[in-house]
């Protein structure tokens, strides 16, 4: 699993610059998707899909352990719609963006690092 601190990495490899320049890019990035999320906003990246707000209205469940019946609250989560690109991607290993910018989508962090330490 790639978590934030891979893709910094990656970034930074890619750029051939350091981690600190690239990091606060990154965190500036994903706060102002939390904060569209947040506001209602849908966000749309191409080739990759859009990441939107979706209502969730209350409902009734049970508790597993006791069978009691329990109200669960309406709430807002996320819901994510891969842009087709990336489900062609997922099946084929081949992006349309990452083909455009020299990146093979099953490339490895080694082998970025690799790539990145040859003069």
């Amino acid at each position: 699993m790639q978590n934030k601190e891979t893709l910094i990495r990656q970034v930074a490899l890619k750029l051939g610059t350091k981690k600190t320049v690239v990091a606060p890019i990154i965190e500036a990035t994903l706060a102002s998707v939390v904060k569209a999320l947040a506001s209602g906003e849908a966000v749309q990246i191409n080739n990759f899909g859009v990441l939107s707000p979706h209502k969730l209205n209350a409902r009734n469940a049970r508790n597993p352990k006791t069978g009691a019946q329990v109200i669960v609250p309406a709430r807002t989560t996320v819901k994510f719609r891969p842009a087709q690109s990336l489900q062609d991607a997922m099946s084929t290993g081949k992006h349309p963006y990452l083909e455009k910018h020299g990146l093979d989508i099953l490339m490895t962090l080694a082998q970025l690092e690799a790539d990145d330490a040859q003069p």
